[in-house]
């Protein structure tokens, strides 16, 4: 299960981050980031702690991204 996850982190890390950096760069990314955007990146989600985290978050004003359970 642990290597599962490092594989998943490494392929988000070289694939998906490359990725959209290149199309930044091209001006080709249609997301329009701010300050205060926060990604929750491998909460183990157990018994809904990852919704918790992610209401609490936004309720300090910042925007929730993304949400990937680890």
């Amino acid at each position: 299960q642990s290597l599962g996850h490092h594989i998943a982190n490494d392929m988000v890390r070289d694939w998906v981050f490359t990725r959209a950096d290149k199309e930044k760069k091209e001006g080709k990314l249609q997301f329009e980031s701010t300050p205060y955007d926060v990604a929750i990146i491998g909460d183990y989600n157990i018994g809904g702690d990852a919704w918790a985290s992610r209401i609490l978050l936004e309720e300090l004003g910042l925007r929730v991204v993304a949400q990937w359970s680890g």
